[in-house]
Order: C-alpha cells, then sequence, then structure tokens
C-alpha cells in the first residue's frame, strides 16, 4: 500500500512521475488539463490512479500493459427558453454543410459567407443531440467544450427587448378650442386698414 500527497500538481507532470518511479506504461491525452490535490493514505497504487482519474474527470483505459489517460466524455442538458432546440441544430446541420473548404489545386477559391454555430464549439469526439425535455438539448462532449456552449447558448437564448414609449393623448375639445382661438385672432387682426382723405377747396 501506498501513500500520495499532491499539493497543486499539474496532472500531466503526475502521470509521467507514476510512470517513471513504478514503470509503468502512461500514455496521457493531450487535451488533459488541470492540476490535482489530494492526500492517499494505505491506498494501492491502481486504486490511487483511479480515485485521482474520477476527481478530474478523466478515464483510464487498458491496452495490454499501457495505461491511456484520456478526458471522460460528459453529459449535460441544456433547456432553451426562447431559441427553437430543432431549429437550432437544424442552422447548425446547413451551416456545417456549407462551411468554406479549402480549394483543389489550380481551382479559384470563391469565398463564401459563413456563420459560426454550435457545432463549431464540439470537439471531434463531441455530439449535440435533441434531448428528452421540451425545447431542449443534449450535448456530449469533454468538460471544457461543454463550458464553451453553455456561453454560447446563454448569448443567443434572449428574448426580444421590449421598450416603452410614452404617448401624450390630445382631447377634442382641446384641438376645437385651439381652432376657435386661431380664428377670433384672425378676426381682429386680419382686416384691411382704410385710410380716409379729405380734400379741401381752395
Amino acid at each position: 500500500l501506498y501513500s500520495i500527497e499532491l499539493r497543486n500538481v499539474e496532472l500531466k507532470d503526475f502521470f509521467r512521475v507514476i510512470a517513471h518511479d513504478y514503470n509503468l506504461n502512461i500514455l496521457v491525452d493531450e487535451n488533459i488539463q488541470g492540476k490535482v490535490t489530494a492526500s492517499l493514505t494505505n491506498i494501492s497504487l491502481k486504486e490511487a490512479l483511479e480515485r485521482i482519474a474520477e476527481m478530474n474527470n478523466l478515464v483510464l483505459k487498458k491496452e495490454g500493459n499501457v495505461i491511456i489517460v484520456k478526458p471522460n466524455l460528459v453529459t449535460r442538458i441544456f433547456i432553451l427558453k426562447h431559441v427553437e432546440a430543432e431549429s437550432l441544430l437544424e442552422e447548425g446541420a446547413q451551416s456545417e454543410a456549407g462551411a468554406p473548404q479549402e480549394p483543389e489545386e489550380g481551382a479559384v477559391s470563391q469565398e463564401k459567407s459563413y456563420k459560426a454555430t454550435i457545432y463549431d464549439l464540439l470537439s471531434p469526439q463531441g455530439k449535440v443531440l435533441l434531448g428528452k425535455y421540451p425545447n431542449s438539448i443534449m450535448v456530449i462532449d469533454y468538460p471544457e467544450n461543454i463550458e464553451k456552449i453553455a456561453t454560447y447558448i446563454k448569448m443567443i437564448d434572449k428574448g426580444m427587448e421590449s421598450k416603452i414609449f410614452k404617448l401624450k393623448y390630445i382631447r377634442v375639445d382641446e384641438i376645437i378650442g385651439e381652432e376657435k382661438g386661431s380664428e377670433s385672432e384672425s378676426t381682429s387682426t386680419g382686416g384691411t386698414e382704410e385710410e380716409a382723405t379729405t380734400e379741401s377747396g381752395g
């Protein structure tokens, strides 16, 4: 049995040291990131590796005499409030099909407008499907990709902003009163002035 004390150790460094000190063949996936802090006593080496892998969302796979360490794919359900789940996936699938590709040698490249979608945030092993809940999607991917998709959904799943306009209502009697006032003003001041002349004979 072993005792292992770890404080803020890089995961890649941990597996590298274990492989060196105990003559093990361990292959660590390049996507593994993060640090580990753990205090384990009276534990077998196999159980210690399994516990550390579990707490860091990793999976250990043994092939022959080689242990392969990879990030464990996780599943997360997103329930949409404003955007339709089906239209989100359909739009993403159409954009993915129309994604720009590198032109063949000698061919003239044609630039096309390309809109990023939820599929662009998936890893090669990731999947996005319709969820079992109403208007929901299910994403299966590595944790870091799940977080990117969560941020993306938070940005697009918004309702239309409502604006309040202040309207001024004018009563009919106010309009009539203004018209009468204008007529009386034009009557008192709008008449033509006549000039009277008196001739005196001399």
